[in-house]
């Protein structure tokens, strides 16, 4: 099974985010792409340390399913 894809609305602004393991788990890693990528260049490295901690991936500015910045 995959990481959860997720949507995060704030200020009619969008953020994707993806969560895989344990929510509650005692470490968590906070996965951030380079340039030109999103949360779906995590999908294979996410799975790897699931079972023992929480892997949360966030879309960079202008990425995958965030929205546009400022004008």
């Amino acid at each position: 099974m995959g990481p959860s894809n997720n949507l995060w609305s704030w200020n009619e602004r969008s953020i994707g985010w993806s969560l895989m393991g344990d929510p509650n788990a005692e470490e968590a890693v906070l996965l951030i792409h380079g340039f030109g990528a999103n949360t779906n260049h995590w999908r294979f490295n996410q799975p790897v340390r699931a079972p023992t901690s929480a892997h949360l991936a966030i879309d960079c500015w202008v990425s995958g399913q965030r929205s546009p910045g400022p004008p």
